[in-house]
């Protein structure tokens, strides 16, 4: 899969304002909001989102399935989980779980090929520096600080969970 190359050079095409991203360079860099930055959306993104509304329910049903098998390996091997009463109203984009080092987990996923999300990689997503431009003091937020060093998430869309399970459970001692 070329999930990481494309992931890294789209997060880089966007940073530099070569492409419409979520985020974009000047979004990343200060505090101001940059102009243009509430657009309509496109009429290619009207269409791959109307054309995606067939396969939303699919979706949804696998992505609770994979969060539910998820939780249920976790909860067997003692590690962090989300439980069963979080499970009704959520969606599950992602699947949050707790490493040890987080550098050393995405290097064995990359290896593994299985694609991690790193939402929440900094409590101020996705600045990493300079936070005070945000009066956001690191004194004041030690728990989001922790978690944003080890949290990674699995993917939830995925059509083969037992090869994310089977990733961590073959690296269980890297998770919390």
């Amino acid at each position: 899969s070329n999930y990481w190359r494309l992931r890294s050079f789209y997060r880089f095409l966007s940073k530099h304002n070569l492409v419409v991203g979520s985020s974009q360079g000047e979004e990343l860099t200060g505090t101001k909001m940059p102009e243009g930055y509430f657009k309509s959306i496109s009429e290619v993104q009207v269409k791959k989102g109307i054309s995606n509304l067939d396969e939303f329910d699919t979706l949804m049903k696998r992505r609770h399935e994979n969060a539910v098998k998820y939780s249920s390996f976790l909860k067997e091997h003692h590690k962090y989980y989300v439980d069963e009463q979080f499970h009704k109203d959520h969606c599950f984009l992602k699947y949050p779980i707790l490493v040890k080092d987080r550098t050393v987990f995405e290097e064995l996923a990359f290896n593994a090929k299985i694609e991690l999300g790193d939402w929440f990689c900094t409590p101020l997503y996705p600045v990493k520096d300079n936070w005070i431009e945000w009066d956001l003091h690191e004194i004041t937020i030690p728990i989001a600080l922790y978690l944003s060093k080890h949290i990674v998430n699995l993917p939830t869309e995925t059509k083969n969970p037992e090869k994310v399970i089977k990733f961590v459970k073959n690296n269980i001692d890297q998770l919390i």
